[in-house]
């Protein structure tokens, strides 16, 4: 009777360590229509409000916080774009090219975006991005939502 407790604590240890492992290691979160945080980083959905005969600019802002920093030398930094139906995209991935000012500590990736009648439209945004300080680099893992008002035209 004891093996049996101990046999199904240890499978109840061994999933919940398979699932804690990877979000400890990877820093994976998600937000929807918030900025995701983490104690190295922030991510934060750059939305936009314009009129149905104008582009705006989407896309989202890393934050690197205390020593850390955005590496934007040669890892993996991607931004992954999906807009619903009637949205239009400049691009629909992001990358380091990208970067408004690739030396900025909290660097911005844009793109322009239209929509074919008014309203308000979310657009989902897998972000993955890599964080340094002089010591060691971690990979993050986020998903927020970029919000896009279009207001009708005068």
């Amino acid at each position: 009777m004891v093996r049996r407790v101990l046999a199904a604590f240890g499978a109840l240890l061994t999933a919940a360590i398979c699932i804690a492992i990877p979000t400890l290691l990877f820093g994976e979160t998600r937000a929807v229509a918030g900025v995701v945080e983490g104690p190295e980083y922030a991510v934060v959905p750059v939305g936009a409000t314009t009129t149905s005969a104008a582009e705006g600019q989407v896309g989202v802002r890393l934050e690197a916080k205390g020593e850390f920093k955005v590496h934007m030398d040669g890892a993996p930094l991607k931004i992954k774009l999906d807009p619903p139906a009637g949205v239009t995209l400049k691009k629909k991935q992001l990358g380091r090219k990208d970067a408004a000012d690739a030396k900025a500590k909290s660097p911005s990736f844009l793109t322009a975006a239209r929509a074919d009648k008014a309203g308000e439209y979310e657009i989902p945004a897998d972000v993955d991005f890599v964080l340094c300080t002089a010591k060691l680099c971690k990979p993050v893992k986020a998903q927020v939502t970029l919000k896009l008002t279009v207001n009708p035209s005068r």
